[in-house]
């Protein structure tokens, strides 16, 4: 297991506690908008009746869940994350369907996992990669908890590939969408509200994403290198993608505030008077649009990334 400075611990902990409050709103946008990615995960995966499964970065339990309804009795999943609020709708989601017994969720570090060398058969995590300071260190402790032969399957969010068909039909797709951008008829999330909240809420000192994730913008090349550094071989890609349409400027404000690590922090260290005044600026500019006959969308990438441990 690794130690960590104090700075990176911090930022570890402000980062899971920025999701306690947003748990419920969380879980139900994510079933939402990422059950394909989960399902892709839990396909890939491979899973035996028996299998032992970690979750990485668990969340509200989506991907574990999903595992355990695939699985027999005799399997068993472990969930992690550092998100109190997360691991409650987690644990509550389980005993609604009916699987607390065969799923459990701890609250714990990836970057230090508390579990015993080739102890799971497969690992899975869903948008949690991006989160850690060091996620070279995680990937290694992933690596050493699996069995040999044990699979990797993980999805971080991503733009599509260049050079790749998926990529050229995804961007010609996203041609008439740029138009009416132009044309003022489009707001994108979660760039439209970031925007705004830097104009309103001027960054402070604290690290608001992991320095990992800030200095790689390119998942498609960096995610499967690191995968394949940690020791992981037959590492392969894919990658999904999609638009949706969001109805109304409350639902879209709802999604931003879950979603965005910027805006989620920087508006919930904010005074109530500039987070009224802010939010009703969006719900404003957001009418505006809408009037004109636009449309206010959230698009989503995931770049799925498969390893197996020898």
């Amino acid at each position: 297991m690794t130690t960590v400075n104090s700075n990176q611990a911090e930022f570890k902990t402000q980062d899971a506690a920025s999701y306690n409050q947003v748990a419920q709103s969380f879980d139900r946008l994510v079933t939402q908008l990422s059950a394909p990615v989960a399902a892709r995960l839990v396909a890939l995966a491979g899973l035996a009746p028996n299998n032992h499964v970690l979750d990485v970065g668990s969340g509200t339990g989506i991907v574990a869940l999903r595992a355990a309804s695939t699985m027999g009795p005799s399997g068993k999943i472990v969930g992690i994350d550092l998100s109190d609020g997360m691991l409650e709708v987690a644990r509550q989601n389980a005993l609604a369907q009916g699987l607390a017994d065969r799923v459990e969720f701890r609250k714990m570090d990836a970057e230090s996992l508390n579990c015993q060398d080739e102890s799971f058969d497969a690992v899975v995590s869903l948008f949690a990669l991006r989160h850690f300071p060091h996620p070279e260190t995680a990937l290694q402790e992933m690596h050493r908890v699996l069995r040999p032969g044990g699979r990797l399957v993980l999805a971080v969010g991503s733009g599509a590939p260049w050079l790749s068909l998926v990529g050229l039909i995804h961007r010609l797709k996203l041609l008439p969408h740029i138009v009416r951008r132009f044309q003022g008829k489009q707001l994108v999330a979660c760039e439209f509200l970031d925007g705004m909240v830097e104009s309103y809420i001027p960054g402070s000192q604290k690290i608001e994403e992991a320095g990992w994730t800030h200095e790689h913008a390119h998942m498609q090349q960096s995610v499967p290198a690191l995968i394949h550094a940690a020791g992981f071989r037959d590492v392969r890609t894919e990658w999904q993608g999609q638009q949706t349409v969001v109805n109304t400027p409350e639902e879209f404000w709802e999604l931003q505030t879950t979603f965005s690590s910027l805006s989620r922090k920087r508006l919930a260290a904010a005074s109530p008077e500039i987070v009224a005044r802010l939010r009703q600026d969006f719900i404003t500019s957001c009418q505006n649009v809408l009037s004109r006959g636009g449309e206010l969308v959230y698009p989503t990438g995931a770049l799925v990334v498969f390893g197996r441990r020898e």
